[in-house]
């Protein structure tokens, strides 16, 4: 058994040879209307315009999207004239159209809420929302801008995060875009120096790199610069988040440029900690001194530290003492 569709356009006579399959198709709002009384004429106004003669009911074109208004009126033969009262209607004929300007696809935030900007192309709009857990929670906005909810986004889970945007017109046609973003929760690392022994013949370090938690992070990337030379491949990682740094003795008088020792400490999944450190070692306090462990010799002039939003935390220190923790 086979299942036939069809439908009807129009039904014409033999002898209307102007009709033409598919003439009858959205051809207009239809009009229909009663009088208690007989008229002689009959006219309509669209949105106030100028009256458009009519014989009774009937359609007329579709007019744009929005608000509009329409009045019937006429005239018996006595030239009386009458009308209807103001009859109000809304054409919205298609759906909302949402655009998002930001964020951008796969962008990756923190735990920062992201912003939003989106446009909505709609006439008729009653409302519009947005959920980042995929309808469990529903959160109305009124401006096309601003920033998704806070406590929403701290709870919402880590990685990739559909954020869809809805929009409804006054006739409940609902339409909804979505973008992907990567919320990426980036940990602190933390850099301790738990060994330092300096003399005419070496200058050593032995730095503890760990997270918040105090566990050593094993798998730490380190570069340094020990006065604009690369000595990262002399670091020895001893694991355990140990790490022993050599470095060739440099010393320099009161009066000379200090030494610059920079590093930036690098681990999957956490944010990078870089720091620069501005160094004064007296050849005749070393010589006084000898060869001694953990004896504050090194005098540090200034510690600048940049955090990866790019604020600098500048320190004027005297000493480098034992397990002091660079923050």
């Amino acid at each position: 058994m086979y299942d036939y569709h069809y439908y009807v356009d129009a039904i014409g006579f033999s002898w209307d040879s102007n009709y033409d399959i598919g003439d009858n198709k959205d051809e207009g709002l239809i009009l229909s209307f009663k009088t208690p009384v007989h008229l002689d004429s009959i006219k309509y106004s669209l949105d106030a315009q100028s009256p458009i003669e009519i014989l009774g009911n009937t359609t007329i074109p579709f007019p744009g999207e929005g608000e509009h208004t329409i009045q019937i009126c006429g005239s018996n033969f006595a030239g009386d004239i009458l009308q209807s009262e103001l009859r109000y209607f809304t054409i919205d004929s298609k759906s909302p159209e949402i655009t998002i300007h930001f964020p951008n696809q796969s962008d990756s935030l923190g735990i920062i809420a992201p912003r939003f900007y989106i446009s909505v192309d709609e006439a008729n709009l009653i409302s519009t929302w947005y959920t980042i857990d995929d309808g469990i929670n529903n959160i109305s906005i009124r401006e096309f801008t601003g920033y998704i909810d806070q406590e929403a986004w701290l709870t919402a889970h880590e990685g990739p995060i559909t954020i869809k945007f809805y929009a409804r017109d006054i006739l409940d046609n609902i339409a909804h875009e979505d973008i992907v973003i990567i919320k990426e929760i980036v940990k602190k690392l933390y850099v301790n120096i738990i060994d330092q022994s300096f003399s005419s013949g070496e200058f050593n370090i032995t730095i503890y790199v760990c997270n918040e938690s105090n566990i050593g992070i094993y798998f730490a990337s380190i570069r340094i610069y020990w006065n604009w030379i690369d000595v990262s491949t002399d670091i020895q990682n001893l694991g355990s988040g140990l790490y022993f740094i050599p470095l060739e003795p440099i010393t320099v008088a009161p009066d000379e440029e200090p030494i610059v020792l920079s590093m930036t400490v690098s681990a999957i999944g956490y944010e990078d900690k870089y720091f620069e450190t501005y160094l004064a070692v007296d050849p005749d306090t070393l010589q006084k001194g000898k060869e001694q462990r953990g004896v504050p010799l090194l005098i540090i002039l200034v510690i600048i530290s940049i955090s990866s939003s790019g604020v600098l935390i500048g320190t004027v220190i005297i000493l480098w003492l034992r397990k002091r923790k660079i923050e």
